[in-house]
């Protein structure tokens, strides 16, 4: 079974059940049949932008951080632990304000990025930019449609 812990220490406005709805189809479509856990964090502009400092060494705020767990559970639990998303919903707004789509379909936009990142897809090399944005753009119109 699928663990996943969503924590809102800033209000998201919108329904777990959508929320944990476009996880879960991530993981269906590219996740494998493993049986997963990661927490998805809700924070503030503030604490948003201490971790991207920490450790992106960019002091600002940004949309969405992933945080991959590159250590394997013992087999026994027979559990992947995926890692950690946190995603800071005033910057979300505001980059949905500036593409022009509502606030719910760019924070989904983000929580399929940052699961894409924890199942190992990546935007930074070159020649998987690309890649990686047309997959999160798919995942996120196969979702809104379903």
């Amino acid at each position: 079974m699928t663990e996943i812990d969503l924590i809102e220490e800033v209000a998201v406005g919108i329904p777990k059940k959508i929320l944990l709805g476009a996880i879960r189809a991530v993981l269906d479509k590219k996740g494998g049949k493993k049986k997963v856990f990661l927490s998805v964090v809700f924070i503030t502009p503030v604490k948003m932008r201490k971790l991207n400092k920490k450790w992106r060494k960019i002091d600002k705020s940004t949309d969405v951080l992933s945080f991959p767990v590159d250590e394997a559970v013992p087999e026994k639990a027979g559990v992947r632990v995926l890692g950690d998303i946190f995603i800071c919903p005033s910057y979300v707004a505001d980059a949905a304000r500036e593409i022009g789509v509502d606030f719910d379909e760019q924070l989904l936009r983000v929580l399929v990025h940052g699961v894409l990142h924890l199942l190992g897809f990546d935007h930074e090399r070159r020649d998987d930019k690309g890649k990686m944005l047309r997959l999160q753009e798919r995942l996120l119109k196969q979702h809104l449609a379903s």
